[in-house]
């Protein structure tokens, strides 16, 4: 990440976020009133679609133009987080590695991190070395909490709401 004398970053990746956001804001809206509008009015207005379009046409879009331009640029970055994105993403996109490795890593992850799978292991599936808790933070370290979630969202025709 290349900074400026203010602690600026002025790197490809920075400069492209920067420019996402501000051609995001509306800033014909005072963010005291309607904040939602202000920081995301523009944004929607030039991404409007039809009521029968699929809602999640808008994440595609961003994903598309913006997140794989900055996952596939060979720029050197010293923030880990985006070097760790930058390797998922490439070992994603492998399809040659994808299609020889099959379903093997997928079938070591069941085994090594989460216990093995009775449907898959038949009767050498062992119950007695079986730990649900385990299991369950497990899942929950990997981001995968199918037992109950919470979350909100924003309705963007009411802002309010």
């Amino acid at each position: 990440m290349a900074l400026g004398n203010n602690d600026l970053c002025q790197s490809q990746f920075c400069i492209k976020a920067a420019n996402h956001l501000i051609n995001s804001i509306d800033q014909s809206v005072d963010p005291c009133d309607n904040f939602y509008q202000f920081t995301c009015g523009k944004w929607l207005k030039n991404n409007r679609t039809s009521e029968d379009e699929d809602k999640w046409k808008f994440p595609g879009i961003i994903l598309d133009e913006n997140i794989i331009d900055l996952l596939s640029t060979n720029e050197t970055v010293k923030l880990q987080s985006v070097m760790n994105a930058r390797i998922l993403y490439s070992s994603c996109i492998n399809e040659t590695n994808i299609e020889k490795e099959g379903i093997d890593p997928i079938l070591s992850l069941i085994n090594t991190q989460f216990g093995g799978w009775p449907i898959l292991q038949g009767s050498s599936w062992k119950s007695s070395t079986f730990n649900l808790t385990n299991l369950l933070l497990k899942l929950h370290q990997y981001n995968y909490n199918f037992i109950f979630s919470i979350s909100s969202e924003v309705d963007e025709k009411n802002s309010s709401a």
